[in-house]
């Protein structure tokens, strides 16, 4: 079972040719990531609380600016209220395939 799922893994890494993601960024930061979590790292509060309210502010004026485009508030977070604001009131055009879906991602990631 496992081994056909990793062969269907693969299938779909070559497929969207993300082999060179795979092997240059993922893999080699398996160890990295795996020591990280073993050893564990030293962080500095204060920056990362720093970080924190950046983030914050950064999110609310994100949030607004949802909103103005939608025109009304409602809860981003929700799929359901996202789909109503995204497909009803902006028209923007329903991609029903999951390949398109993927397809259209990787195309932003990639640019």
């Amino acid at each position: 079972m496992m081994e056909q799922i990793l062969e269907d893994k693969l299938k779909l890494i070559k497929e969207y040719s993300l082999e060179k993601l795979l092997y240059e960024v993922e893999i080699p930061l398996i160890e990295v990531l795996a020591s990280m979590e073993h050893c564990g790292f030293k962080i500095n509060r204060e920056v990362l609380q720093e970080i924190g309210f950046k983030l914050s502010e950064e999110i609310d004026k994100l949030t607004t600016e949802i909103y103005d485009l939608a025109g009304e508030e409602f809860n981003i977070n929700s799929p359901k209220q996202l789909g109503v604001i995204l497909f009803e009131k902006l028209n923007l055009p329903v991609i029903k395939k999951q390949k398109q879906v993927i397809q259209l991602m990787l195309m932003f990631l990639k640019n």
